[in-house]
């Protein structure tokens, strides 16, 4: 009835008040509202892949996926399944984030870049880009993902910045916080967020808060 672990990675919030907790080495556990405990989920078979939980994502249907140092699980909130979403050979075991977007693609983001799996198909594909800028990003290790209102997908990296995605299918650098010959190497994004007049945060390992505004010369520093 308690967590198995203090160091808590990511939460997801349910319907209905009860709130999903992955945590760094204890695994996932559900607090539940109506008693004040904790429901943890067992790991191994039949359960969580691995007691590392990166990151988790609603599947908008009941469910949630899971992104773990083993690969990606699905649990059916409902019942308590748990299932391994298979992901292929090209992605690393290691995932840092995942999210499905509005359309039911599932983006993972991946120790050896992002990968997707488009809505109706059974396999995860890389995602890639003519812009050497944009590429640079996709090909490192991808550790935030937001889709924000306006239905472009932003992207995260470990080193080397972030980029986004417009619903036409068109990849963008964020200027100043890419790849260029000025500069390479970049904290790590940790987390995206849209505020209400439309512009993207970026939290970041290091370099504090950006706000940009998509198709804009540049990002600010707060």
């Amino acid at each position: 009835d308690r967590l198995h672990d203090a160091y808590v990675r990511t939460l997801l919030a349910l319907p209905g008040g009860d709130m999903l907790v992955g945590t760094n080495a204890g695994g996932l556990a559900r607090f539940q509202a109506a008693t004040g405990r904790f429901l943890n989920y067992p790991t191994g078979p039949g359960g969580i892949s691995d007691p590392k939980i990166y990151d988790l994502a609603s599947d908008g249907h009941g469910g949630v996926w899971i992104a773990t140092d083993r690969g990606i699980d699905h649990l059916d909130v409902a019942s308590g399944r748990i299932t391994v979403v298979p992901i292929g050979s090209e992605p690393a075991p290691r995932n840092f984030s995942v999210l499905q977007d509005d359309q039911g693609d599932l983006w993972l983001g991946n120790d050896r870049g992002l990968f997707v799996r488009r809505a109706g198909a059974s396999s995860f594909v890389r995602v890639d880009a003519a812009d050497p800028t944009v590429s640079a990003v996709l090909h490192n290790q991808v550790w935030a993902l937001h889709q924000d209102r306006d239905g472009r997908l932003w992207v995260g990296s470990g080193q080397a910045g972030a980029v986004y995605r417009n619903r036409d299918g068109s990849w963008h650098a964020v200027p100043g916080f890419s790849p260029s010959p000025q500069r390479r190497n970049f904290p790590t994004v940790r987390h995206f967020a849209q505020s209400a007049a439309g512009e993207e945060w970026i939290g970041t390992d290091g370099e504090g808060v950006l706000i940009y505004r998509a198709g804009q010369p540049a990002a600010r520093r707060v």
